[in-house]
């Protein structure tokens, strides 16, 4: 899937994700436990005298389904975990990179101030313009592109025009370097979970809960129970997965602190070679 509705469905899934986790759960739970009450229903109609007996097929159907949704849930939750756990170091990456900047740019008298005054304005813009949304952006996209395109001139007029050294121009282009790849990795790890997950998860969730209606024609309190327990946990197993799958606007989101810091040290006037 590609192009604009391949664009429309991850939209979709970040403003899904951006809810809280506690309202994901309600409405995921509530579908499923919907789903139950629906086939038990249905089951009495269709299945008039031999409730018994697919209640017994549906026991042994039991373990096998539950095992496929534990083992997808499980690849899901792990791989949105790690999808957030490479958002946080690329946040990192990009702070450093910020702060090489700075160094690099400092005792180069108005030019270097100047790149240091925009490089503080494009790191206000990341954290407060173009954090939580950020998947639904592309790098040119998003609020803080116009701030780091006056850093980059800035910093391609320096090394051109400033009588400087090989070594001095190697570190302000390298800085300037990482600082947008980290930039354009950030946007790549931004986007939500992979819609196909969540689809394979949605339908092994259903399957097992609509076998568990099945089981629960046989209405005592212990399948009841165990209908019920099957309902909460694969609702807070999807609603985890796709609350974790967001790295900046879900329940879970990155922090902006590394990139915060860089700023506040900026603001402070912190990144100098005078003494």
């Amino acid at each position: 899937m590609s192009g604009r509705p391949r664009r429309k469905i991850i939209v979709f899934v970040s403003w899904l994700s951006s809810r809280p986790l506690w309202v994901l759960f309600v409405v995921v739970v509530t579908g499923l436990a919907a789903v139950v009450v629906g086939t038990r229903a249905l089951g009495r109609r269709w299945l008039r005298g031999q409730e018994e007996d697919a209640a017994a097929v549906a026991g042994s159907l039991m373990p096998a389904l539950g095992a496929a949704f534990a083992v997808m849930a499980a690849f899901g939750v792990a791989g949105a975990a790690a999808d957030l756990r490479d958002a946080k170091a690329d946040v990192a990456r990009e702070a450093s990179a910020a702060a090489r900047l700075a160094w690099a740019s400092s005792g180069h008298g108005s030019e270097g101030q100047q790149i240091q005054n925009d490089l503080l304005g494009y790191l206000r813009a990341t954290t407060t313009g173009e954090w939580e949304g950020i998947d639904r952006l592309t790098p040119g996209d998003g609020s803080a592109y116009p701030s780091l395109q006056r850093v980059e001139r800035g910093v391609r007029a320096l090394v051109r025009d400033a009588d400087l050294g090989s070594a001095a121009q190697s570190e302000l282009l390298g800085a300037l370097d990482d600082l947008g790849g980290a930039r354009r990795l950030r946007f790549t790890v931004a986007e939500p979970v992979e819609v196909a997950m969540v689809a394979l998860l949605l339908c092994s969730a259903l399957a097992l809960v609509i076998n568990a209606g099945i089981l629960g024609l046989r209405r005592t309190d212990r399948v009841a129970a165990v209908v019920m327990t099957l309902v909460v946990v694969t609702g807070l197993s999807i609603a985890l997965m796709i609350a974790v799958g967001a790295p900046f606007s879900g329940a879970f989101p990155a922090d902006t602190a590394p990139l915060d810091a860089v700023a506040d040290d900026l603001q402070e006037g912190r990144f100098t070679l005078d003494p």
